[in-house]
């Protein structure tokens, strides 16, 4: 997973948000970011790139969705849910198969 940073996150709970991270979950796993420590001063991470094992089946109609959850830390250990999405089909994001037919470049373009 690819961790950038985050950018125009709105008021939660009547607070800035300050310490964000972004946790990832897919088929019960779940894999977590760094926290920013200053959101407002610096909203980039600083380790960029974490690894998470998941195994899916063969068929593409049985993956399980993928579920991006924006956390905040807060003080005495409260953390509050800045926001979510969830990716219903990992096929836009997986690479094409190995060894699998490679489609042929033609000099003209294709209709539409």
């Amino acid at each position: 997973v690819l961790f950038w940073g985050l950018r125009d996150l709105k008021r939660v709970q009547l607070f800035e948000v300050e310490r964000p991270l972004v946790r990832v979950e897919c088929a019960g796993r779940q894999l977590d970011s760094e926290e920013i420590e200053s959101y407002s001063t610096h909203a980039n991470f600083k380790e960029l790139v974490r690894y998470i094992d998941v195994e899916l089946p063969e068929q593409a109609y049985l993956h399980p969705p993928l579920t991006v959850f924006v956390v905040e830390h807060r003080a005495f250990g409260r953390m509050a849910l800045v926001g979510t999405h969830v990716v219903q089909s990992l096929m836009d994001y997986a690479p094409r198969e190995l060894g699998g037919e490679e489609e042929e470049e033609d000099d003209e373009p294709k209709p539409k």
